[in-house]
């Protein structure tokens, strides 16, 4: 799988932009932060990462392979909550604790180059988040043909 990824990767070109789950691998880091991307690391609190996964589960994804154990046999929110953030390790399907889950991807903010942001910061620091990219992606050989007063 990380050799495809990789391969995709390769594939980008100059102003191509592309989004994904990445996990900072020692391959995938060394080319995204090789100064050929503009990279980006997005990420939310691990705390409204579990709610959320509370809300999907139980109300919005009746096909997802845990909805009918949130649903049926979790019989509140604190008790949904606290299978979110702990997991379920006995499960025959991957169903890992909250911090196994973000651990792939941590290292993201110690790359060199990797502009990380706070996907809370869209809300309450908007336009200062925005310039954030917006620099990111001109240090980084990004040419604009606006202005940043208007992107």
């Amino acid at each position: 799988r990380e050799s495809q990824i990789l391969k995709d990767l390769q594939r980008l070109r100059p102003g191509d932009i592309a989004y994904g789950h990445l996990h900072a691998t020692t391959q995938v880091s060394s080319l995204v932060c090789g100064g050929h991307f503009a990279p980006y690391f997005i990420y939310r609190d691990p705390r409204d990462v579990v709610v959320s996964h509370v809300h999907y589960v139980t109300d919005m994804a009746p096909n997802h392979v845990h909805h009918p154990y949130y649903k049926n046999t979790l019989r509140n929110f604190d008790e949904r909550l606290t299978v979110s953030i702990l997991g379920r390790p006995e499960m025959d399907i991957s169903f890992p604790n909250i911090l196994d889950r973000f651990l792939p991807y941590i290292n993201w903010t110690k790359q060199k180059g990797v502009l990380a942001i706070k996907f809370e910061d869209f809300i309450h620091q908007q336009e200062t988040t925005l310039k954030r990219i917006y620099d990111h992606a001109i240090q980084n050989g990004y040419v604009p043909n606006i202005h940043r007063d208007e992107a």
